[in-house]
């Protein structure tokens, strides 16, 4: 990924997978400039506003996490993984009722992605 970057610096991809990377290995503040990189490319993109979001929680920074984390439901209010970063950062900020709702969205997108019908 880094190879890529070389050749590309604003292959969004990279920048996401390189913070999924080095948040999976604590390095949290390289992980948020990689991610804070993919959005500045690409501000519509969901999955760079997700690890925003998570290295925002990794970083207990809560209001930037549940800012990003709302804009990445926004943009995919059909991924779970959206859903269930953000109830932890609801969680993460006191915000019982917004987690518990996010939690039940969680679960209804998932069953809904795992379904045969997909409905």
């Amino acid at each position: 990924m880094k190879r890529a970057l070389e050749l590309d610096p604003s292959h969004v991809p990279a920048l996401v997978t390189l913070s999924v990377s080095c948040r999976e290995q604590e390095q949290f503040d390289a992980a948020l400039d990689y991610a804070l990189r993919a959005v500045k490319v690409d501000p519509d993109n969901f999955a760079a506003h997700l690890v925003v979001g998570r290295a925002h929680l990794s970083l207990e920074h809560i209001p930037q996490a549940v800012a990003e984390l709302e804009k990445a439901v926004k943009l995919a209010p059909d991924s779970p993984d959206a859903h269930y970063s953000l109830g932890a950062a609801y969680a993460a900020a006191g915000r019982s009722q917004d987690a518990i709702r996010e939690r039940a969205e969680f679960d209804r997108v998932k069953k809904l992605i795992n379904s045969p019908s997909g409905k």
